[in-house]
């Protein structure tokens, strides 16, 4: 469906892949994409959460995910154009939200 409202829309899906028991993906979740800097920066993406754990298996498994926060910016196609292992600051989500292409 993200995918799908994407290609329509010529956007990037950022998909936010946690777990509930990671402690790193709350903070994320918290400092990161809490901040309204960041949230204005990514208000043009399509933004979804899958939990790896819970309904999510498939998609941490298509995208080959090994720990957790792992974020990834996907075209509308289903490739990766940004992949994120693990925490990043605030600071250095909005310059990677900065470099993505436009679509």
């Amino acid at each position: 469906e993200a995918l799908d409202r994407a290609r329509a829309e010529k956007r990037l899906v950022l998909v936010d892949i946690y777990t509930d028991w990671c402690g790193w993906c709350k903070k994320l979740d918290r400092e990161v994409f809490g901040d309204p800097k960041v949230a204005e920066a990514s208000r043009n993406l399509v933004a979804i959460r899958v939990n790896a754990e819970k309904g999510g298996e498939s998609v941490a498994r298509r995208f080959d995910v090994q720990g957790y926060p792992t974020v990834l910016f996907v075209d509308g196609s289903g490739n990766v154009v940004k992949r994120i292992d693990g925490f990043v600051s605030s600071a250095e989500m909005l310059r990677i939200l900065a470099a993505l292409p436009k679509v």
